[in-house]
């Protein structure tokens, strides 16, 4: 059985499944201070008995799935974070085949490994619902999602920044919940958490961040790595060109070309 673990006390709660028991744990509770959380896949930064929260412009997530040697976006089994952001059930999505989270009303989505009709996807795909629980599937980007690793560690953590152009109420104070559910190769519910909570101040989203590029010391390299899955470096050279002239790298790592 896997197992996935998202504590946020050291009080665990069993899960209940369609099929077959699964040991899913969860638990309510916050972090009280996000500064120093860097988003790396190392969890030391964490304390050892929380794994959700929140500051003014982000959201914070960790997790993991036992005895899985996948990353969460290829694994065989589907991850799903529900969140209902609002923190009112009367609206979004209910969550189905789970009566323990009949208090939810799920706001935002966010899956790992998501189905299709045609079998596995992989990546991760987000959706957001209106009050009356219709589904619109957008890009993790334009949520500003980040999420590490994407394999070389068991825990995965995950920042959310909170847009209020996606859902208004990422950037409301109140109490969201959320919980995990875990859906198998055909699409079945098979196992879920407690609900969570995380305590929110009214916040924003992050501003843009100005990175200055660094002098290059005398007798050193400068190594740069691009994945460019979704780039489209040959058909669209252009913003290749402009980021290599200011960068003037030695060595350029092109991954997924």
């Amino acid at each position: 059985a896997v197992a996935l673990t998202a504590l946020a006390l050291l009080a665990a709660a069993g899960c209940e499944s369609n099929s077959s028991r699964q040991t899913l744990t969860s638990s309510s509770g916050s972090l009280t201070s996000t500064s120093g959380i860097v988003i790396d896949g190392l969890v030391d930064d964490w304390p050892q008995d929380v794994a959700v929260g929140s500051d003014e412009h982000y959201l914070y997530l960790r997790t993991k799935i036992e005895q899985s040697d996948a990353a969460l976006q290829a694994a065989d089994e589907s991850l799903v974070i529900w969140l209902d952001v609002d923190g009112d059930a009367s609206t979004g999505l209910a969550p189905t085949g789970a009566r323990d989270l009949a208090s939810m009303g799920v706001d935002l989505a966010i899956e790992f490994s998501p189905r299709s009709p045609d079998g596995p996807r992989g990546g991760v795909r987000v959706s957001t619902y209106t009050a009356g629980g219709t589904a619109n599937e957008i890009s993790p980007y334009d949520l500003g999602m980040h999420f590490a690793p994407t394999f070389a560690s068991e825990w995965t953590e995950m920042r959310i920044e909170r847009r209020g152009e996606v859902l208004a109420s990422l950037t409301a104070a109140g109490t969201a919940a959320g919980a995990y559910a875990l859906f198998d190769n055909a699409g079945d519910l098979i196992g879920w958490s407690d609900p969570f909570q995380i305590e929110m101040e009214a916040g924003s989203p992050p501003p843009p961040v100005m990175a200055d590029i660094p002098d290059q010391p005398e007798g050193t390299v400068r190594v740069m790595a691009w994945n460019a899955l979704r780039d489209a470096p040959t058909e669209n050279p252009a913003p290749f060109a402009r980021v290599f002239q200011a960068i003037d790298p030695d060595i350029i790592l092109i991954q997924e070309w």
